[in-house]
């Protein structure tokens, strides 16, 4: 078999970067994606600013500023790592959510964006074709608007933020091991 051959029988995953923004009084940033028809219908959607990252042109820092820029029309660059997550596909993992449509996995990146002033905010300008709207959250919030692996991704991430060492490794926005 050759080279192209054997890489594209291989298993692929795909990649997020996201930013985790604070005010100081420690609400976290989320933003709505606007609603599209996807395997749960057209629902409100909560996250982290971010997104997928381009493998074939950037790293994964490179992804979260230039979905920063792009999705809050802010330039910050994201601080430093805070989480990996791996998000099996449903080929690996029977409990993977069906509703996803996911049938690859995904490694998700969290970054500290930072405290968030009041300048920042008055800055923030969101990308409409993606985006309906921002709110800042306290944590019974952010948990009530996200998902139960996004909200477990995003307390990891606080929580990482507020110690020394390195990232949090998570599955399923879960401490792995």
């Amino acid at each position: 078999m050759d080279r192209a051959t054997y890489y594209a029988t291989r298993p692929r995953i795909r990649a997020k970067a996201r930013a985790v923004f604070t005010d100081d009084a420690g609400r976290v940033l989320l933003v709505r994606l606007r609603p599209y028809e996807g395997p749960r219908g057209a629902v409100p959607h909560w996250t982290l600013p971010g997104g997928g990252v381009e493998a074939d042109r950037e790293t994964p820092r490179a992804a979260a500023r230039r979905e920063i820029r792009e999705e809050l029309g802010l330039e910050v660059a994201p601080g430093r790592l805070l989480a990996l997550d791996w998000q099996p596909g449903a080929a690996a993992d029977p409990q993977a959510d069906p509703a996803t449509g996911r049938d690859t996995a995904v490694l998700v990146y969290l970054y500290d964006g930072g405290r968030l002033t009041p300048e920042l905010l008055d800055a923030i300008t969101l990308q409409e074709e993606e985006l309906v709207e921002w709110r800042l959250c306290d944590p019974a919030q952010a948990r009530a608007l996200l998902t139960g692996p996004s909200w477990d991704r995003t307390a990891a991430a606080l929580a990482a933020r507020e110690r020394q060492g390195g990232p949090a490794e998570l599955v399923r926005g879960r401490a792995a091991g």
